[in-house]
């Protein structure tokens, strides 16, 4: 008896112990929805791009801007894909009665310009990351925000390119494509040289500024429009990176790196 009256009091010590405790249950509007997933064949347009939307579950709708601006409920419903037919800046944002909004889903898509007959290059990219081969700027696509999409070439030292057309050709404005991922060490590029080469034969410098640096941005993909407003033979580009990255950032002093993936001639 007394070793039944142990044993039951052992059950009881143990049960008290190690009882389940209560479930916490999330309320509802804690958990946000996936950001919707978008589909296209390209980011440039030679005389359309089809773009589509989706996310895959019930009871969710997609809502979508075609001006840069952020999505609300009251924003177009997406329904079916999109022919875009000019430069523009989508963004796509997933909302649900029971959830959270999504984050923003943002695409950009550029109009196809001219293409250069011959691209020569003076400086060497980075062995790991060589791109499609030597015409990857000028080969009419983009890559994705991931560095390690083979759109993307690296350098790890000043870019120096020239670029040839095969008839003198009205340049208006030049897209530079790149990505800021300071995360990966890649920077936006420092400074930008371009010498012109007119219709006279002669050669005109023209130099710009990248965008100024600030601590922890997130992720993007950017583009630096430069101004050239003149016919032209042939353009040498010299592109910086950053030297030194700054004070705040995890590899102070170390060179950053520069990815970049399109060359457009407007």
């Amino acid at each position: 008896m007394r070793n039944s009256a142990l044993k039951f009091s052992l059950i009881l010590f143990l049960v008290a112990c190690c009882g389940e405790k209560p479930t916490k249950y999330l309320a509802k509007g804690e958990i946000s929805l996936a950001p919707p997933r978008t589909q296209f064949n390209n980011r440039l347009i030679d005389s359309f791009v089809m773009l589509q939307a989706d996310l895959h579950l019930k009871n969710v709708s997609i809502h979508y801007t075609s001006d840069g601006q952020s999505p609300t409920r009251s924003s177009l419903i997406y329904n079916e894909p999109i022919k875009v037919i000019k430069p523009s800046v989508y963004k796509f944002r997933a909302f649900h009665s029971d959830w959270k909004p999504s984050e923003i889903t943002t695409v950009e898509f550029y109009k196809k310009g001219h293409i250069p007959s011959e691209i020569i290059w003076n400086s060497k990219e980075n062995a790991h990351y060589k791109g499609q081969g030597k015409e990857t700027l000028i080969n009419g696509k983009k890559a994705s925000i991931d560095f390690r999409d083979p759109q993307w070439v690296g350098f790890d030292s000043i870019v120096s390119v020239n670029v040839i057309f095969d008839k003198l050709t009205m340049i208006k404005s030049i897209d530079i494509g790149y990505l800021k991922d300071q995360q990966s060490w890649i920077f936006p590029p420092k400074d930008i040289e371009l010498i012109v080469q007119t219709p006279k034969n002669t050669f005109e410098k023209l130099q710009f500024k990248g965008e100024v640096l600030k601590e922890m941005e997130e992720r993007a993909m950017k583009n630096l429009n430069v101004d050239i407003n003149k016919e032209v033979k042939s353009i040498q580009f010299t592109i910086q990176n950053v030297q030194a990255l700054p004070e705040w950032h995890e590899g102070k002093g170390n060179k950053a790196w520069l990815f970049m993936d399109e060359l457009i001639f407007n």
